[in-house]
């Protein structure tokens, strides 16, 4: 069954193609999303993973349908499911071979009034920010390229290794051009503070990227833009997902996930979901490379965590 309407954010056949630098974007037709096959390290076969940060789609009915055309090329899929589609753990175990809790995702109910769920504290902090800069929502993305790759260095530079998702400037003009987005930029006297890449779909807006500079730490940008993204989408959607914790594992105690909860009225739950197509094939992959390790998935894979 071929899906007519293309849709927006994630599930969008332009999302996929502007993460084609860490795979070959694969259409799924009938679900209506985007996966990325990617080579095998030292043999001829092929796996595929979901889009960077969630996989969704259009129709999670029909994602099994999707199954047997990946299964002649791939040996596995990947994917961390989006926390508001329609199906729950139960319902992916039975799609899937291998489910298990990722991380918490921190969401926002936009019908719940920022005085409740925001301590007074903060909340005059962070108002009392925006009173200082200005933050605008972003009329030509494209235009705005720049700030995005400059803060990049800047994280790269204050975080090393440890700074993850940087983007080329081909990447970042495919993101900036995909349906659904929505970019926003935080200046005190003309001085760039910092950005947010919002990615909505539906009636949910998801936090996709952010960055600040030094300066835009200090003068609070991360507090403020958060206030501005819930006081702008309060009356254009019902939720924001600001997303998990930083690293591969669910820490509440990440600093990153203290600073999202409290901007937060509750959180969802994220699963890895793992399903194997070509059973031999994997089983002498996970056997023949060095670091394999069956709790991870695809275990063959296990090294690349390193």
């Amino acid at each position: 069954m071929i899906v007519a309407d293309e849709p927006t954010g994630y599930a969008s056949e332009a999302f996929g193609d502007a993460c084609r630098d860490y795979g070959r974007p694969r259409r799924l037709r009938s679900c209506g999303a985007s996966v990325l096959l990617r080579e095998i390290p030292d043999t001829p076969f092929v796996d595929a993973m979901g889009c960077y940060p969630l996989f969704a789609c259009q129709h999670w009915d029909r994602l099994a349908d999707d199954f047997e055309e990946l299964a002649r090329d791939c040996v596995s899929l990947v994917l961390v499911n989006d926390p508001f589609s329609s199906l729950g753990r139960a319902a992916l175990e039975t799609i899937f071979d291998r489910v298990v809790f990722f991380k918490n995702h921190y969401v926002v109910d936009l019908t719940v009034e920022t005085r409740d769920f925001v301590s007074g504290k903060r909340l005059r902090g962070a108002r009392s920010a925006l009173r200082r800069m200005r933050v605008e929502t972003v009329g030509q993305p494209a235009a705005v390229i720049d700030d995005w790759l400059c803060l990049q260095r800047g994280v790269q530079h204050r975080h090393g290794s440890r700074a993850t998702h940087l983007l080329t400037r081909d990447a970042v003009a495919r993101l900036f051009a995909a349906p659904g987005v929505i970019v926003l930029r935080a200046t005190l006297d003309d001085v760039l503070m910092g950005m947010h890449v919002d990615i909505v779909a539906g009636d949910v807006v998801y936090a996709h990227l952010a960055a600040y500079t030094r300066e835009g730490y200090a003068a609070n940008a991360s507090s403020a833009i958060n206030v501005f993204e819930i006081d702008f989408f309060r009356d254009k959607a019902r939720w924001i997902d600001w997303g998990g914790n930083a690293g591969r594992a669910d820490d509440a105690s990440d600093g990153l996930a203290r600073f999202k909860s409290r901007f937060s009225t509750s959180s969802r739950p994220v699963y890895l979901c793992g399903k194997i197509f070509q059973h031999a094939r994997y089983d002498e992959l996970a056997r023949a490379r060095p670091g394999s390790n069956q709790a991870y998935f695809p275990a063959y894979r296990a090294g690349d965590a390193d």
